[in-house]
């Protein structure tokens, strides 16, 4: 949803195109690029954030009301303070864009590295996650393999690819300063986002996730009636969560553009675990409703009457200044604040609940595992057959613990499976695998495209060693990433059980 007004002006500092307006106080700013986590593949993720990091190192330190951040489709430089400090932080970021200091990627790395260990996860990541798998938009929820093999040689062609002028916007609070120079960015072409590719589940669907939390996630054509659905969705869902119900503290409808043609819907609701199954149903309850007869014409005044007190706001202008950079680096075309309006108070309840209800087919619920989704239409995820490879087997040595002991693990020229003594099989097919981690204690860990992981260990497979080798020698060598440490796992090998074969274990781990 776009937030601009009539007084955006639009200038260009060397290429860059630059948005700005006229208000009081610090000057704010952030030269923003359009590449982000969803460009980058699940064994180049990081790269970007790594390229961050090392444009700002040698900026920071005279700059220290400044930051910058990666996120699901931008990377941003951000600033406060003087115009003239200002200028000379998006100078300096340019120029340190443009030639990198290699000296500090181990540091960096470390930086980088340790960070990502301490990365909690949200349920809007989760969300995409399972949706995209670890591709495009999902790779939010995956840690950053690319730190691994982070080399010079693979920054440098991420960095004239994604970093350039024509790739590149800037918004400002105020007119530009006259020391800014933005020249040391190389020449390039606008990369809009792609548009997104969810992998071919069953939908409606839900996923285990928080006890404490009932999210719902929805994909849906980008609009203003969407938008719209989302803050009246908000407000009905407070006055019955929160006022009258007292059953939930926080409730949340976050709408977010990805494209310009496409955006998500992720409503949260936190809970009580006695209270969550009341919690999911109030929300369904809620979610059909409005989708089924729409909304009220006191409501879409309410949301216009909120909407023109905001703007009212004095900074309200650099929000929608961002808004134009954005746009514009989505490949959309900004709207004027007073073009917007009309078409906001054009809208009829039946198109708002029209855009909700086409949403809704898309819906990924995420509840606390015990009570799932008491719904025929809503399945459990994931949903894709699986069935095991050809291929030599691999059963378990003596010694792993009673319940594993009918497993067997499959390597063929298609792929690896488990099967379990059941003969239920999670597999992961060569062609679908979009990394092979490279543990120094010998384990592997396959990451499919359809979010399966295997983590292999040769020491509780009969002839493990064998079987390490052959997932090496079947999955692309592009795609194996050596993380120069151990796994951590140790095997559940019972000596006074063991007969002394060397063997390996293979776990079957979900995305969760």
């Amino acid at each position: 949803m776009m937030e601009p007004v009539s007084d955006v002006q639009r200038t260009e500092v060397d290429g860059v195109p630059v948005f700005f307006v006229d208000t009081p106080g610090p000057m704010t700013g952030a030269l923003t690029f359009r590449v982000g986590q969803g460009d980058e593949t699940l064994i180049g993720r990081g790269l970007t954030h790594v390229i961050e990091h090392l444009a700002l190192a040698p900026v920071v330190a005279e700059h220290r009301a400044s930051n910058g951040r990666v996120a699901m489709t931008i990377t941003v430089f951000e600033a406060e303070g003087e115009p003239e400090e200002l200028g000379d932080f998006f100078t300096r970021a340019a120029r340190s864009l443009a030639d990198l200091d290699y000296d500090r990627l181990e540091t960096e790395r470390r930086v980088l590295r340790t960070e990502d260990r301490r990365r909690g996860g949200s349920l809007g990541a989760l969300a995409h996650g399972l949706r995209f798998g670890p591709a495009s938009y999902g790779l939010v929820d995956f840690p950053e393999l690319g730190l691994f093999a982070a080399t010079p040689e693979r920054i440098e062609a991420w960095r004239t690819r994604w970093f350039t002028r024509g790739n590149a916007a800037l918004w400002l609070s105020a007119p530009p300063p006259d020391n800014l120079d933005l020249s040391a960015l190389p020449e390039g072409d606008l990369i809009p986002p792609a548009r997104p590719e969810p992998l071919p589940y069953k939908l409606p669907a839900w996923y285990p996730a928080a006890d404490s939390y009932i999210a719902v996630s929805l994909l849906a054509p980008r609009g203003n009636a969407l938008w719209m659905a989302g803050g009246i969705l908000q407000e009905r869902l407070y006055e019955r969560l929160r006022s009258a119900e007292g059953r939930s503290y926080e409730v949340s409808v976050g709408y977010d553009p990805m494209t310009a043609h496409d955006a998500s819907l992720l409503v949260v609701v936190d809970t009580l675990p006695e209270e969550a199954e009341s919690v999911r149903d109030a929300l369904s309850v809620e979610l059909h409703r409005l989708a089924r007869t729409g909304v009220t014409e006191e409501e879409l005044a309410e949301v216009m009457r909120l909407r023109e007190r905001a703007g009212r706001d004095p900074r309200a202008p650099v929000g929608a200044a961002e808004h134009h950079a954005l746009e514009t680096l989505f490949g959309g075309t900004p709207i004027p604040r007073d073009q917007l309006d009309r078409d906001l108070a054009a809208l009829t309840g039946d198109e708002v609940g029209a855009a909700l209800r086409e949403a809704l087919g898309s819906a990924l619920w995420l509840v606390p595992s015990a009570i799932g989704v008491d719904d025929r239409r809503v399945r459990p995820l994931p949903n894709l057959a699986e069935a095991a490879v050809g291929g030599r087997p691999f059963p378990r040595p003596r010694g792993v613990p009673d319940d594993l002991e009918g497993d067997v693990l499959i390597v063929g020229s298609d792929g690896v499976s488990v099967r379990d003594g059941e003969g239920a099989a999670t597999t992961v097919l060569a062609a679908d695998c979009r990394a092979l981690q490279a543990y120094d204690d010998g384990a592997r860990l396959l990451w499919a495209r359809d979010s399966v992981r295997l983590f292999v260990h040769p020491a509780v497979w009969e002839d493990g060693e064998e079987a390490i080798a052959a997932i090496d020698a079947l999955i692309d060598a592009e795609l194996h990433v050596p993380t120069a440490e151990p796994s951590g796992y140790e095997p559940p090998i019972d000596p006074e059980k063991q007969a002394g074969s060397g063997a390996g274990l293979l776990r079957r781990w979900r995305r969760r």
